[in-house]
């Protein structure tokens, strides 16, 4: 019975773990069940650990048992910690070849974006082209409410697979839109780097108002290419998205909250208060978008006196 459970659990490490160690599993049943205890303890040992609650126990029993009961609990999650440390990072799995990067999602922009200026992904272009028809401007809630997530899902993965035809085929536009938002919150570095999102958080308590729009201006220009034109197609879309908040009721402040999380977020290693940071990457995007021609200014234009 023992050899029984033990070579179910080593089938699925196998499956969803395939590492060196998953590897090193393909033994025999005795091998297989002597490495399960090393991990994990004897059977009986694992019994142990599950509490099992006593019949008309006194109080005093009671304080007792919920005392073993919480140490009991942390031992088991020792063990497994330890079990999913064995777990190779995903790196060492993508040079082995046994994890890929998708071809559209979760990507750094750069991988997906064409060589060319407007340095914007296709994919991006397509579902902006689709939404901004002005039956789907008008949608009440637009990028605010929140599409069918299996639906969401089956974009994602035929748009993986080079079929770019299910963007135009979809006719629920909290789907489309869904898929864009995830798009963004997906990339391996957001639209801001992470690199720059203190700078940027800061610039947003500029005053007076003059030597906020130059601090973001010198923000955007040191941004890469594909991010500069990116950020500034998303924000012209969005802009675009306002002029018909009488109908869809999306307010600058309303998009703001919606894209502020995801577009710009702190480094993973840095310490930081979510619902503040929360806050201020909504008062970054309200900026971008409030004062957008003042700070996405012609390059073109630049040295250039008015008439």
């Amino acid at each position: 019975m023992e050899h029984k459970i033990v070579q179910t659990f080593v089938d699925y490490v196998q499956r969803k773990m395939p590492s060196d160690d998953a590897v090193k599993a393909k033994k025999s049943p005795s091998e297989k069940l002597n490495k399960f205890k090393d991990m994990f303890g004897s059977h009986h040992d694992l019994r142990k650990l599950v509490p099992h609650p006593k019949p008309g126990g006194s109080s005093n029993e009671d304080s007792s048992d919920s005392t073993e009961v919480s140490i009991q609990k942390s031992q088991v999650r020792s063990k497994l910690r330890k079990f999913f440390a064995k777990r190779p990072p995903v790196d060492q799995l993508m040079r082995k070849g046994i994890y890929k990067d998708e071809p559209v999602f979760g990507r750094n922009l750069e991988e997906v974006c064409p060589a060319t200026s407007p340095r914007v992904p296709e994919f991006v272009v397509a579902c902006v082209k689709e939404i901004e028809r002005p039956d789907n401007m008008c949608t009440d809630g637009l990028y605010r409410a929140s599409g069918n997530l299996s639906q969401v899902q089956k974009i994602r993965l035929e748009v993986d697979q080079n079929k770019m035809s299910v963007i135009q085929n979809n006719t629920d536009i909290h789907v489309l839109t869904g898929s864009l938002k995830l798009f963004f919150r997906e990339l391996k570095e957001p639209l801001i780097p992470c690199s720059m999102f203190d700078r940027v958080l800061a610039a947003c308590s500029i005053k007076p108002k003059e030597a906020r729009i130059k601090e973001f201006q010198e923000i955007v220009k040191a941004l890469p290419p594909c991010n500069r034109d990116t950020l500034k197609f998303l924000l012209e879309h969005l802009i675009k998205v306002t002029e018909y908040k009488e109908q869809n009721r999306m307010h600058t402040a309303n998009l703001a909250i919606v894209f502020g999380p995801t577009l710009l977020w702190a480094p993973p290693e840095q310490a930081h208060n979510i619902a503040v940071d929360c806050i201020q990457q909504n008062n970054v995007v309200d900026i971008l978008l409030t004062d957008f021609k003042e700070i996405f200014v012609d390059n073109g234009s630049k040295g250039k006196k008015k008439a």
